[in-house]
């Protein structure tokens, strides 16, 4: 079973905004229990939960069977799978960024082609030094972060523009999962088109 106690969770109601996050408390041979932490989820609620285990980031769906002091109960039978690097496509964007060295101030200016879960692409500038990490500050949807990459490689497209792609180093499992949420989100949004 790839859930297991002590395990850091995160919980998207069909309210996304009442996102939280948890641990979870127990698990025995009928149920997985986890604490609510606030009263946003009721008896029957439906969710979906991405956890956090050492060989990346597992994705499941529930419904709350129960509500006891606190804890909440799911079902055992939960079908939690996890998530590999090489199932995320790469989302396009078509956006200025902006990003530095890390530890520096002095910002280099990019235009973004594409990002997934494990890393990104764009143009930029200059060619910057691959055995270094950059930082990327970007909003996705109104998620802003700072996301730490090292490049990968550069190709040269057109005088003074390069095209380079990297990938992303000690990312917060937090940031994990707004790219996994946006990433999904936008793969269904091109679905419905």
């Amino acid at each position: 079973m790839i859930l297991k106690e002590k395990m850091n969770i995160k919980v998207v109601p069909e309210e996304i905004d009442n996102t939280f996050e948890t641990v979870i408390s127990k698990i025995d041979e009928d149920a997985i229990y986890f604490d609510l932490g606030n009263d946003v989820l009721t008896e029957g609620a439906v969710f979906d939960a991405y956890a956090f285990s050492d060989n990346g980031i597992a994705f499941f769906s529930a419904k709350i069977d129960k509500i006891e002091n606190n804890l909440a109960k799911i079902s055992k039978e939960v079908k939690a799978e996890l998530l590999q690097r090489r199932q995320y496509a790469r989302i396009k964007l078509d956006n200025d960024v902006v990003i530095c060295e890390e530890g520096s101030k002095e910002n280099i200016e990019g235009w973004m082609i594409d990002i997934s879960v494990g890393g990104l692409k764009m143009h930029v500038k200059q060619e910057l030094d691959i055995n270094k990490n950059y930082i990327l500050n970007i909003d996705l949807d109104g998620n802003k972060m700072a996301l730490a990459f090292k490049p990968i490689s550069f190709v040269k497209d057109m005088e003074n523009l390069y095209t380079m792609s990297a990938r992303f180093e000690n990312i917060q499992n937090m940031d994990k999962i707004t790219l996994v949420q946006y990433c999904y989100k936008k793969q269904a949004e091109k679905v419905d088109e």
